[in-house]
């Protein structure tokens, strides 16, 4: 049989453990034997637990999405100018290859020869 690979991002599983954390807290409040009001006082307290957690893992979140677009970022102007470099290389030295400056060579093997008889 084939092994199957799981590859769950860290959102979806931060977001599952959040999600299985809140409804189990939702159920033990129901369940428990409290008044309207105490149960509505839990609940209210239990989400705005909730809620600073989420915002604390979506700042986490924000920050490590920040320092790789900036890595990213940094590498890419990077492999301009690598590329930048090498483009001037190459035509530079394509400029050299044809240049007028250098002194022409003919083959004297394909040039008419002088009659050297007498």
């Amino acid at each position: 049989m084939g092994e199957q690979s799981n590859n769950y991002s860290l959102g979806t599983v931060l977001f599952a453990g959040l999600l299985g954390g809140l409804a189990g807290a939702v159920a033990g409040l129901m369940l428990a034997p409290k008044s309207g009001a105490e149960l509505r006082r839990d609940v209210k307290d239990k989400a705005q637990v909730s809620l600073h957690s989420l915002e604390q893992t979506a700042e986490q979140g924000q920050y490590s999405l920040h320092e790789v677009s900036s890595t990213l970022v940094d590498k890419g102007n990077q492999l301009a100018e690598d590329i930048r470099v090498w483009v001037h290389e190459i035509a530079k030295t394509k400029t050299n290859l044809f240049s007028s400056d250098k002194p022409k060579t003919t083959n004297t093997a394909l040039a008419p020869q002088p009659d050297t008889k007498q």
